[in-house]
């Protein structure tokens, strides 16, 4: 009898309910959340306009908590606290939810009118990822060129430079890259952990981002500091001896001010061996990242934010094989490098002068970078050209062996101020300035200028001034109309001494611009719009280096374009889709040209660029997701591109001219496919899958090689755990080989056939990773 009620009473103890009180938040925010479910299994509860709920539960092993628009969060029952604070984040899928940050005005993703592609900090962490080129894999109409150890050097629509050797001319580049309102435009660096989103511009937006924008622009948004005690600790092993680890941690200081500090160290081989040096690091990517940002709001209503970047890049850079075989075997006898400190940082003040209706902002930034690139010219040795090719260093008299590299630094001041009347005669008004000054200076040692030189030092110094006015208002109660313009003076000064009897090279000259956006958006209704606009971007001119160069060739001219472009968008809590179709004329279009003087010399490439008479491009653009089920998700993408540049005459080698153009303009596929397929379940386990088709692109404005099309497809599975998550990755499942770069010259003694070279991408990276967040 007495176990019999010992027993009883033992039941009835374990059954007893525990009573869990707390409160969810919004993780991006850090404000309470109405109307979760805080689910038990059979009961559940729901939370109150100030976030807060009550749940008593009896053999609960974890409460699922949700509400549409948020991911959902599995709390573990160790989590189980009497004052439980939950963060909810806002759901990528969901792009209703998203807001649009880098406009002069934050507003929706339905609202603006442009074709406009965004990519939560979750995606952007897909497949093991957090690196640039892993995000635009999925992006219409964006693409990358090789010839970096990390994707530098960008294309939007088929238009953006594809390399910054020494001698090839000013930094103006035709799309941007900022970071936390930093302008990164040419190194496209700081990091892609712990971000936010990222928002990539497709279309001029000089007006907006000024001339670093004529193709359009990528913004990154790192995540800001909450008033929410917060962090995440997450590590990453892998092939390819792939070691990487990251830590967030986010701390409010009091109600006023808070602080996020990341930090993140990888190391991976990259994917080459060297059969000469019997190494497989010498295309090493190791690189280091810091990033602190602090967030206080004054008593007298200022807000403060800044972002400090610190980077060191140390990577070794040996990409290119003379025999362009597929198990990507290299046989340099001398080590590339591709290393880059960068030190950065951002002050923005925004000052409610008259409450919600006037705002002063001020943006300031200061950078400085220094890199170093260097590379074995020939990508062979002594007996690898004896073997294969017969050249026999004693019996020629000279050996086969070329090595360049630049050391460049630069540095950037920039200060901005925006005025923002909001509600003036139902006129949303910004009036800005902007200044900035850039001074890059290179030191380069090689073969340059076609043999003529062996080291150059040269220095640009950049000017930018400009003011601008943004203006929007409803002109009836469903369409909206907005009005951008900037006048901006841009001056360069160049000088440039080599080691010839040559005089230094001096110049300085200064241009005008004026770049602007009309739009009309219609909202149809509250899930659906159409937009119509008229935009016009520029990107300066410049000088080319060559020493020798005729007075004729010295100069280019600016190049402007203007685009013609209309969207649809329908964007609900569960489906979504973007289309846009453009149109867009370029005057004065600049090409960048690369011809080899010497055949017998693989460095003896002269750069320049010119300016062809015009261009076009024309496309269509497409972006959709679709919930199939509540734990199934698809979406799907695709991008048209039909580009033209016309017929144009150039330098092939002294006396001998080639005419080009009068086709597609380089590293401008006509087609990108891309569909990916995400599930999870209740109980926290989670795949997905996605690839992308390219077609084939021509690889240079110099000759008329091509591409082959290629296919890329990634995968994982995961499983969540309360605060803990695995995830086990593959990249390039089928292991395409597939070419970023191609090089059409004579390298191969003795007699130099003129030849298509292919750097190729990364092959297939199989990984796990494992993360904790609280």
């Amino acid at each position: 009898m007495y176990r019999l009620m010992s027993l009883v009473f033992l039941l009835t103890v374990s059954a007893q309910s525990i009573t869990i009180k707390g409160i969810v938040k919004s993780e991006e925010t850090g404000l309470p959340i109405s109307g979760v479910v805080i689910d038990a299994g059979e009961i559940y509860s729901v939370t109150g306009k100030d976030g807060r709920f009550t749940l008593d539960v009896r053999d609960v092993d974890m409460l699922r908590v949700e509400k549409i628009g948020y991911e959902r969060n599995i709390i573990d029952r160790a989590d189980f606290e009497k004052d439980l604070q939950v963060l909810l984040k806002i759901d990528p899928f969901l792009l209703s939810e998203v807001v649009v940050e880098s406009n002069f005005i934050e507003k929706s993703l339905r609202e603006i009118a442009s074709s406009l592609s965004i990519r939560s900090g979750e995606k952007v962490e897909s497949f093991g990822g957090a690196r640039l080129e892993h995000v635009i894999e999925s992006v219409p109409n964006v693409s990358r060129a090789g010839g970096t150890s990390r994707p530098r050097y960008l294309q939007i629509r088929g238009i953006g430079e594809r390399s910054q050797y020494a001698g090839e001319g000013p930094p103006n580049f035709a799309v941007g890259y900022h970071l936390d309102g930093i302008d990164l435009s040419g190194l496209s660096a700081g990091g892609m952990f712990d971000v936010k989103q990222v928002e990539i511009f497709r279309g001029p937006h000089s007006s907006v981002f000024g001339p670093n924008s004529l193709a359009g622009t990528i913004n990154v948004k790192s995540a800001d500091p909450s008033s929410v005690l917060s962090g995440k600790v997450r590590l990453d092993g892998g092939s390819d001896g792939l070691l990487s680890s990251e830590i967030v941690l986010n701390t409010p200081l009091n109600h006023k001010a808070s602080v996020r500090l990341g930090y993140q160290n990888s190391y991976s081989n990259g994917f080459r061996s060297n059969k000469f040096l019997d190494r497989d690091d010498t295309n090493k990517r190791h690189e280091e990242i810091i990033r602190f940002k602090g967030k206080y709001l004054s008593s007298g209503g200022i807000a403060y934010n800044m972002t400090v970047i610190g980077m060191n890049a140390d990577n070794g850079y040996e990409m290119w094989s003379p025999d362009n075989n597929k198990e990507l075997h290299t046989f340099a006898n001398q080590i590339g490098s591709d290393d880059l400190q960068l030190k950065a940082v951002a002050l923005q003040t925004d000052w409610p002068v008259l409450e919600d209706r006037l705002h002063l902002v001020s943006i300031s930034t200061l950078l400085q970078t220094e890199m170093e690139y260097s590379y074995d010219g020939d990508w062979g040795n002594d007996s690898y050209w004896l073997s294969n090719h017969g050249h026999d260093p004693s019996e020629e008299g000279w050996k086969y062996e070329y090595f360049d590299k630049t050391s460049r630094t630069r540095e950037v001041v920039s200060q901005e101020f925006r005025l923002r009347f909001l509600e003036v005669n139902e006129w949303n008004i910004i009036f800005g300035t902007y200044l900035k000054k850039l001074q890059e200076s290179d030191e380069a040692n090689g073969y340059l200028f076609s043999g003529l030189v062996s080291s150059l030092d040269a220095k640009f110094e950049n000017s930018n001034i400009a003011v601008y006015v943004a203006a929007d208002r409803l002109i009836t109660p469903n369409t909206s109309l907005v009005v951008n313009s900037r006048f901006e003076r841009s001056g360069l000064n160049y000088t440039g001494e080599t080691n010839s009897d040559n005089l230094p090279l001096e110049s300085e000259f200064n241009d005008w611009f004026w770049g602007g956006n009309v739009s009309l958006v219609k909202n149809i209704d509250s899930d659906k719009s159409i937009y119509f606009s008229l935009s016009r971007g520029y990107l300066p001119g410049g000088i080319n280096q060559h020493p020798n160069l005729n007075l004729d060739n010295r100069l280019y001219d600016p190049e402007y374009m203007t685009n013609m472009e209309i969207g649809y968008k329908w964007i609900t809590s569960d489906f979504s889709i973007q289309s846009s179709m453009f149109h867009a004329f370029r005057s004065e279009q600049q090409v960048s040209l690369s011809t080899q003087q010497d055949l017998g010399d693989p460095n003896s490439f002269f750069y320049y660029r010119s300016n062809a008479a015009n261009g076009t491009n024309s496309g269509i653009e497409i972006e959709s997701g679709y919930s199939l089920t509540t734990s199934l998700r698809g979406r799907l993408s695709y991008a048209f591109l039909s580009s033209y540049v016309n017929s144009f005459k150039y330098d092939l080698r002294p006396n001998q001219f080639e005419y080009s153009g009068d086709r597609e303009t380089a590293h401008a596929p006509k087609h990108r496919i891309h569909c990916g397929i995400e599930w999870s379940d209740n109980d926290g386990f989670s795949a997905e899958l996605a690839g992308t088709y390219t077609s084939d692109f021509y690889f240079s404005d110099s000759h008329n090689q091509k591409s082959d099309p290629y296919s890329l497809v990634d995968g994982s599975v995961g499983y969540m755990m309360g605060k803990y998550q695995i995830e086990g990755w593959i990249r390039n499942i089928f292991n395409e080989r597939y070419a970023t770069r191609g090089f059409f010259f004579g390298l191969e003694p003795p007699d130099y056939p003129e030849k298509l070279y292919k750097s190729y991408g990364d092959p297939r990276q199989v990984g796990l990773r494992v993360t904790k967040e609280w």
